[in-house]
């Protein structure tokens, strides 16, 4: 029971994570977009293709 629990555990970390990581990508691009204005976004979104 415990190994079961903390396999949970290490999985449920992992998923929060990555959750975490997602998030912030999407925060950061949310925070070019709103303070770059349209041109700059243009130039991040070609460098990034």
């Amino acid at each position: 029971m415990l190994d079961a629990r903390g396999s949970l555990g290490v999985i449920g970390a992992a998923s929060l994570l990555g959750l975490n990581a997602l998030l912030s990508r999407e925060g950061i691009r949310r925070h070019q977009l709103a303070a770059g204005g349209g041109d700059e976004d243009g130039g991040h979104d070609k460098i990034q293709s």
